[in-house]
């Protein structure tokens, strides 16, 4: 997925809303901004108490930041945000890795973590501004045994339908087998025609042509073949 601005606005406005930072846009600004991490974890901890209903995984989770420096404990304040998010309901496969802030691997996919924490926020009732697409929701529907079996005489559109019509009534003509055939139904004329399907030879035939006698190898002697 590319950059996309509209989102970068959708989240940075988000982040602005829950923990009064303000981000610059552009990419690598939002990278700068927030691969220490720290800005994350305070969107994590709006999100936690602004939600009655939170999970009991991400409810529990103690959510504080290092304010040093160093690579390693950046990196930390960016994982304890994705665990949090993860904990929250978001599924590995919406998380973004810690390098794709970090490093800026990937600020796409950074993007759409936040965008899918957002959509957590609404499915769990959080009572701040939410982000993100709407949750789906399941739609289970159960059915009686006597809806089940009145299903089973229904066709299928996918089976295509004939509107009530039958092939009652209807004749594809007498079924006339081989053995019915007689050899004397056959016409001798059309016994000496070559048909097309084995070529033609237009008119020419091998009358009177001769391949010379036959001679057959118990007429060959031994005295006729030669010594040398």
């Amino acid at each position: 997925a590319r950059y996309d601005a509209a989102t970068e606005a959708e989240v940075l406005g988000w982040i602005k809303a829950l923990t009064g930072e303000d981000v610059k846009p552009g990419m690598r600004e939002v990278e700068k901004t927030l691969h220490d991490g720290i800005t994350l974890i305070k969107l994590a901890q709006a999100v936690q108490s602004g939600t009655d209903n939170c999970p009991p995984k991400a409810k529990k989770m103690t959510l504080k930041w290092n304010k040093m420096s160093t690579p390693f404990k950046q990196m930390e304040n960016i994982n304890i945000f994705l665990k949090f998010s993860e904990s929250y309901g978001v599924s590995k496969t919406g998380l973004f890795q810690t390098v794709d802030l970090y490093e800026g691997r990937n600020m796409a996919q950074f993007l759409s973590g936040v965008c899918m924490l957002g959509t957590e926020c609404q499915r769990h009732g959080f009572k701040g501004p939410t982000i993100g697409a709407r949750p789906t929701t399941q739609n289970i529907r159960e059915f009686t045994d006597e809806q089940l079996r009145a299903g089973h005489s229904v066709i299928g559109l996918q089976a295509g339908s004939n509107k009530g019509a039958s092939q009652s009534g209807m004749s594809m003509g007498g079924v006339r087998h081989v053995a019915d055939i007689r050899a004397d139904d056959f016409d001798r004329e059309g016994q000496g025609v070559i048909g097309l399907q084995a070529g033609s030879n237009k008119g020419a035939s091998q009358s009177g042509m001769s391949m010379g006698g036959t001679r057959h190898a118990a007429d060959i002697r031994a005295d006729d073949f030669d010594r040398d």
